[in-house]
């Protein structure tokens, strides 16, 4: 398999054949000041390896689709959850839209459309940034923390067998 090693900034290399690389890599280039070929081998993936990611992937399938479930149960929606989870998982200050868009994985703009309704609906709560009027802070309210906390009661041992079998089946 050829790799690409590359000597310079500003380049970002994913795998996955691609295009624009003769070495199987799908490149992003600007400014690259040299880049070389040469072979290096990958780990054969044995029927065990394939046998563990699928094990792993479908447990966080199973898991997705409780939390969807329980969410639904509760009067939200799993995106929801994903949001209050955001808010109260962030440690320093409370976070802006763009932290909960990176929390979700999803761009700024898909998060305000969400956080909005989910204002309306009094789970958040906007409050501009003490120290830089410029930037907005969000906020659980009293109903998103108790919705978080009811949502969030049984992920954690959930969550922490999904991480055990996920070593177990992926270990070498």
């Amino acid at each position: 398999m050829d790799g690409l090693v590359v000597r310079g900034s500003w380049l970002l290399a994913a795998w996955g054949g691609g295009v624009g690389c003769s070495v199987g890599c799908r490149c992003i280039v600007g400014g690259v000041v040299g880049v070389e070929r040469r072979r290096f081998s990958v780990p054969r993936l044995t029927d065990r390896h394939f046998a563990g990611m699928l094990g792993v992937r479908s447990a966080i399938a199973i898991f997705e689709r409780t939390g969807e479930r329980e969410a639904r149960l509760a009067g939200a929606t799993h995106a929801q959850h994903h949001v209050l989870l955001a808010l109260r998982g962030h440690r320093e200050t409370p976070p802006t839209v763009k932290d909960v868009a990176a929390a979700l994985g999803v761009a700024s703009p898909s998060a305000v459309e969400l956080i909005a309704r989910m204002v309306g609906a009094g789970l958040l709560e906007r409050r501009s940034d003490g120290r830089d009027a410029r930037v907005t802070r969000l906020h659980l309210t009293v109903l998103g923390q108790r919705l978080v906390a009811e949502l969030s009661e049984g992920h954690l041992p959930r969550l922490r067998e999904l991480t055990r079998r996920g070593v177990e089946l992926l270990r070498e």
